[in-house]
């Protein structure tokens, strides 16, 4: 027995037969979220690829900061211990309510000098 077939009818404006168009336009929103999910993806492993694990301070910067001692010079990356052991006890620490962040203050004779840590590295002063 033969079977009944459709013909496939174009649009004038089109090459494309309906049935094709349809199955298109209802794949287009699945395609798209499966590129934001995948872009989504790859920032976040991105993003936590780009972190360190806090506390640690890379190899480089603590060879770096052991040099600085040496010659008596504060660098970005030291720890606080470091610091402690170049300038001594600050004449006062300030943490930070919610974070890992610290703000010590020295006395010195041109005014105080603040160095300011984050997970126990100094950061900025």
């Amino acid at each position: 027995m033969a079977r009944k077939t459709e013909p496939i009818v174009l649009d004038t404006d089109s090459a494309v037969p309906p049935a094709i168009r349809k199955a298109r336009q209802r794949s287009a929103p699945a395609i798209a979220l499966i590129c934001i999910c995948a872009l989504v993806l790859l920032i976040g492993v991105a993003m936590i690829a780009g972190k360190s694990k806090p506390g640690r301070v890379p190899q480089h910067a603590r060879v770096e900061a052991k040099a600085a001692i040496a010659r008596g010079q504060l660098r970005i990356g030291m720890t606080a211990d470091q610091c402690i052991r170049m300038l001594g006890q600050p004449a006062r620490i300030e943490r930070i309510s919610g974070s890992k962040n610290e703000q010590w203050t020295y006395k010195a004779q041109e005014g105080p000098v603040i160095l300011h840590f984050e997970s126990g590295v100094l950061r900025s002063f």
